[in-house]
């Protein structure tokens, strides 16, 4: 039996009958409800990491909140705000994991012919916030849905590593030799990390 939770063993995977992984993917913050998503920290909670007690920074420190959340979702390959999420995947193999989760609805899923599948008839998937595509087991499945952690629901590890991020990321502007991450960011990131879907 196939051990779909582990996906990233598997990418990219060539086993003589087919393979896995994303063909093209668009991942747009926000969605139709929550059309400008609220970011996972606040304004207050980074001044609060900086010690900083003046309002000079605060525009600056708005537009780092955003900058470093899509680094640290770039690192960690997981939506840290609501997002609305199109994907083409290849899931020969079965297994493939959706994209930029945590998925909280799958929209629409259509094959290469443009058919509409139905759930638990012609697709089926497996897990929660990190589901697999168990079927079809083809290329050119087209998967609409709703992904993302909201401020409420991010867990607390992940949270502080993006407040280290921003932090570490306004200490060093304008170094040269400024790191993507620092070594404590990489550690508080680490058990947060997804498998490697892209391409």
């Amino acid at each position: 039996m196939p051990n779909y939770r582990r996906n990233e063993d598997k990418w990219p995977v060539w086993d003589g009958i087919g393979q896995n992984h994303v063909i093209d993917v668009n991942a747009l913050d926000g969605t139709v409800l929550v059309p400008i998503p609220v970011e996972p920290v606040s304004l207050a909670e980074v001044k609060l990491q900086t010690r900083i007690d003046f309002a000079d920074d605060d525009v600056y420190l708005s537009a780092l909140i955003t900058q470093c959340r899509g680094l640290m979702e770039r690192v960690t390959k997981r939506s840290l705000v609501e997002k609305t999420v199109t994907a083409i995947i290849r899931n020969e193999i079965g297994g493939m994991e959706l994209p930029w989760g945590p998925v909280k609805s799958i929209t629409t899923v259509t094959n290469r012919n443009l058919d509409v599948l139905v759930v638990n008839d012609t697709y089926k998937v497996e897990g929660l916030l990190f589901p697999v595509v168990t079927q079809p087991t083809s290329d050119y499945v087209t998967f609409v849905y709703t992904a993302g952690h909201t401020a409420a629901n991010m867990p607390v590890g992940l949270k502080q590593a993006l407040l280290e991020l921003i932090a570490y990321k306004y200490r060093h502007r304008g170094d040269e030799d400024d790191q993507e991450l620092s070594r404590k960011v990489n550690q508080l990131s680490a058990p947060f990390k997804r498998g490697s879907w892209l391409l």
